[in-house]
């Protein structure tokens, strides 16, 4: 489960990056990395220069919870296989995690990103419509 709602936040930071590619033309760059910290920031340039009266405590707070979810799975490996290359256990050993905090924290996430996805769908829109 944490995999997959990683992987979701990859995603859709990817997207909002192909987005941003987009209503700029083409200028920029996609990332390649599953680094959540290198995509939230080329995610949040592209968003503040797309929408600059957008909120500073929501990116801050977006900031906030992608730094803690790439500290809990810097990699994307920790929760999607048991075990290392190295053959060490890869799963934390500090006593778990809160599911029902971290599911919380997920929908907070999820809600950003299906807003972003509308404003940016649009802008998308109005771009082809001119």
């Amino acid at each position: 489960m944490v995999f997959l709602y990683r992987h979701y936040v990859e995603l859709c930071l990817k997207d909002i990056i192909a987005a941003g590619i987009y209503l700029e033309m083409g200028n920029g760059f996609y990332p390649a990395t599953h680094n959540l910290g290198d995509l939230w920031k080329s995610a949040r340039e592209y968003l503040e220069r797309i929408e600059p009266g957008g909120s500073d405590e929501t990116l801050a707070s977006m900031t906030e919870m992608i730094a803690q979810l790439d500290q809990l799975d810097p990699g994307s490996f920790t929760f999607r296989y048991p075990i290392s290359k190295k053959l060490l256990p890869t799963l934390p050993q500090n006593g778990g995690l809160n599911l029902a905090l971290f599911h919380e924290g997920m929908e907070k996430m999820m809600s950003f990103f299906d807003g972003c996805e509308c404003m940016l769908s649009e802008y998308k829109r109005n771009l082809g419509s001119d």
